[in-house]
C-alpha cells in the first residue's frame, strides 16, 4: 500500500490490517468474472461454453450477481439450442436424402417445395441466432453492471474490449 492509500484509509477510519480491503462478495464476483473469461477458450461448440459456465461456483457471491450470472448462462444455453438446430438443419437440407426428396418433389410438380422449406427454416434459425446473441450481450452487460455496483474490478480482457 502506498503512502497516499494509507493516508486515505486512515482518513476514512480504516486501518489496512483490519480488513478495509475488498470484501468477500467482491472477491467472489471477481473470481467468477475471471473464470468466465476462460469459458470460450478452445471450445468446439457453444454447448461446451454453457457447460463450462455451469461449473463456475457462485458460492459467496451476492444474490443479485448470482441471479444475473445464471440468466447469462441461460442465454448461452439458448444459443446452444440454436447451434443444435443448425446441425439438424444441415443434416436435413444438405444431405443426399434432401437431394432425392427435392428431385421427387420436382417430378411431382412441386419443384420449389424443399427450397421453400429450407428458406423458412433458415429464416427461423437466423431469428433465433440474433435473439440469442442479443440476450447474451444484454445479460452480460447486466452481470458487469452488478459487479461494478458491488465494487468489483472487471478482468482486464473485459475492461479493455468490453467483450468476452
Amino acid at each position: 500500500m502506498n503512502k497516499l492509500s494509507v493516508a486515505t484509509a486512515v482518513f476514512l477510519g480504516c486501518v489496512p490490517l483490519s480488513g478495509c480491503g475488498k470484501n468477500s462478495n467482491v472477491t467472489n464476483i471477481e473470481r467468477v468474472l475471471k473464470a468466465d473469461t476462460t469459458t470460450t477458450t478452445g471450445v468446439r461448440s457453444i454447448a461446451d461454453v454453457a457447460t463450462r459456465m455451469r461449473t463456475i461456483s457462485l458460492t459467496g457471491c451476492p444474490p443479485d450477481f448470482s441471479a444475473a450470472y445464471v440468466a447469462h448462462i441461460h442465454a448461452w444455453e439458448l444459443f446452444a439450442e440454436v447451434e443444435g438446430d443448425a446441425i439438424v438443419f444441415d443434416a436435413n437440407f444438405n444431405s443426399g436424402e434432401a437431394m432425392v426428396e427435392a428431385f421427387i418433389r420436382g417430378i411431382m410438380l412441386d419443384p420449389f417445395g424443399k427450397a421453400l422449406e429450407a428458406t423458412a427454416e433458415q429464416n427461423r434459425l437466423r431469428a433465433n441466432y440474433q435473439r440469442a446473441q442479443i440476450q447474451i450481450r444484454e445479460t452480460f452487460h447486466r452481470v458487469e453492471e452488478i459487479a461494478v455496483a458491488h465494487g468489483a474490478e472487471l478482468p482486464k480482457k473485459l475492461a479493455q474490449t468490453g467483450k468476452r
